[in-house]
């Protein structure tokens, strides 16, 4: 049987991207079925899409009505952005407004984004269920623990939340240290905030190394005094923790909105062309993530990857599972040096208390949340709860009925 990958996407290039990824894969016949509310587009990308991959003996679709694309599918690749690019801005806009980086993953913005799409992923998650219940789900959308979280509520049971930190960091590790053949790592996360340990080389500590080529530069933005400190590699997103900042950064709605109209302008150009503009944002998570996952899905030879899975008090985590067509074996979380011990002990409680928000959005369990996450200066939690709950009782879509 051909294994059908089923792609729910609405942002112009990201489609477009991972029809580049699977196309340099070389993975065997597949079928892909697009799926976004932009018919036009859609049919653009399906036409590069049957481009690209029709050669390898894919068969690509596209269709604006979800059931019809989630019927029957072996992997559903999930990355809509509920309430859109408008969205995202108003997101980015709350953190900015506090001093915090524009950023749709962490903080006050992540919480507000989160609570006001919670009940569509959820509708997301019952509608995969329903048309596809033996899928396996890779989650893309952020903030990934609580959208992968709502995913299993919805009813899905193979979700996978996909993220290409631990594995962009670890390849970073690997380069400073010269690629050596030897080179073994483990990993503890939360939601982008996660801790490459036990770093080895042909079974010796190779964080003494680390330290010594590093000296004044950095890996993946995290310096050496960092390293040291925690005696673990922190992906990038820990120097918003420990070198916190005011930031004047606006967010990058406003241009992802005018790179997806350029994409379109130059896809409707030159068709069977790779939008020269979209080389303008780079996308990892599909080589780095998506890619391998797939691999591993068809083979039955299980393999090791970070992903993002539900644990069973209900919290996602993100750490090492071994997995293949026959199922998901969650690896043991390693232990963590006292230092990172204690930041990660942290992100877990803010993860529990969002997840508490989202199941019953009070405004006590709105401020907890807000009173939990490390990113939110204490001064500007009041603040914070105006404005996470201005706006998070609006539906983010008219209807499910229209994605």
């Amino acid at each position: 049987m051909t294994p059908t990958f089923q792609a729910v996407c609405r942002y112009g290039g990201r489609p477009l991207s991972l029809v580049e990824a699977l196309a340099d894969a070389g993975i065997g016949e597949c079928a892909l079925w697009l799926h976004g509310r932009n018919q036009v587009f859609l049919e653009m990308v399906q036409r590069y899409g049957r481009h690209r991959l029709g050669g390898a003996g894919w068969k690509v679709e596209a269709c604006t009505d979800l059931d019809q694309a989630l019927e029957g599918s072996d992997v559903v690749i999930q990355q809509i952005r509920f309430g859109g690019l408008a969205g995202r801005g108003e997101d980015e806009a709350i953190n900015h407004q506090l001093g915090l980086p524009a950023d749709e993953t962490l903080g006050a913005g992540a919480l507000h984004r989160i609570l006001r799409s919670g009940e569509a992923i959820r509708s997301l998650g019952s509608r995969i269920a329903s048309q596809a219940p033996k899928s396996w789900v890779l989650n893309l959308t952020n903030p990934l623990s609580g959208t992968t979280r709502l995913l299993q509520q919805g009813g899905v049971n193979r979700c996978l939340g996909v993220c290409e930190l631990p594995r962009e960091t670890a390849d970073a590790l690997a380069g400073l240290l010269g690629s050596p053949a030897g080179f073994n790592w483990d990993y503890a996360g939360l939601n982008h905030r996660g801790f490459i340990t036990n770093l080895q080389v042909d079974g010796e500590d190779a964080l003494p190394m680390v330290l010594s080529r590093l000296q004044g530069a950095a890996v993946t933005g995290i310096n050496r005094s960092d390293i040291n400190a925690l005696r673990v590699i922190p992906t990038r997103y820990f120097k918003l923790y420990s070198a916190p900042a005011a930031t004047k950064d606006l967010g990058r709605a406003e241009f992802l909105e005018q790179l997806r109209e350029q994409i379109m302008s130059e896809l409707v150009e030159y068709p069977d062309s790779l939008p020269l503009s979209l080389g303008t944002r780079k996308t990892p998570w599909y080589p780095l993530g998506v890619i391998p996952l797939l691999r591993s899905i068809l083979g039955e030879r299980p393999e090791r990857h970070v992903v993002n899975l539900r644990s069973p008090d209900g919290v996602v985590e993100e750490g090492f599972a071994w997995i293949s067509r026959k199922g998901i074996s969650p690896c043991p979380r390693p232990q963590l040096p006292r230092p990172a011990q204690r930041w990660w002990q942290s992100f877990r409680r803010h993860e529990e208390a969002v997840a508490a928000a989202v199941d019953q959005p009070t405004h006590r369990a709105i401020r907890i949340a807000l009173e939990l996450d490390p990113l939110v200066p204490g001064s500007c939690v009041s603040e914070a709860l105006t404005l996470v709950t201005r706006s998070t009782h609006r539906s983010p879509e008219p209807s499910m009925r229209s994605v």
